[in-house]
């Protein structure tokens, strides 16, 4: 009888301790903002993307942006998660981005889309958004 309750509580303890500690992964890290080497213009196929220190701008070039202000960033490896706050849809929204090189992201948004972008000017970026039809820069 006192093995039995002895397995109980011990039973009980582990029961308690494993709901009351909070689950962590030990390989995720939490941004405040965005890191610098990540911020700039983003052109792909069909695709614009606009990074600063705390805003994400996705969209079309034809069917314009929508943007978000950042509320954390979860970084796992060469893959980070981005928590936003999209004002034109008033719903929260993450979008994964995961670096392929240093001025190459491949992201998916909210909608599963996923696409290839690559870092450039913001003068390139202006024309292309402004005259799509124009095509791709070189190299894109």
């Amino acid at each position: 009888m006192k093995k039995i309750i002895t397995i109980a509580i011990a039973v009980l303890t582990g029961l308690i301790l494993s709901v009351s500690l909070p689950a962590t992964n030990a390989n995720a890290k939490t941004l405040k903002s965005t890191p610098v080497s990540m911020r700039g213009y983003y052109i792909g196929k069909g695709d614009v993307v606009k990074i600063t220190k705390h805003h994400l701008y996705l969209g079309a070039p034809q069917a314009g942006i929508n943007g978000g202000t950042i509320k954390n960033i979860q970084q796992s490896g060469k893959i980070y998660r981005f928590h936003t706050r999209i004002a034109a849809y008033h719903q929260n929204v993450t979008v994964k981005i995961k670096r392929l090189a240093h001025h190459h992201l491949h992201f998916y948004n909210h909608e599963l889309r996923s696409s290839k972008v690559t870092k450039v000017s913001k003068r390139v970026y202006n024309n292309y958004f402004n005259h799509p039809l124009q095509g791709l820069p070189k190299g894109l």
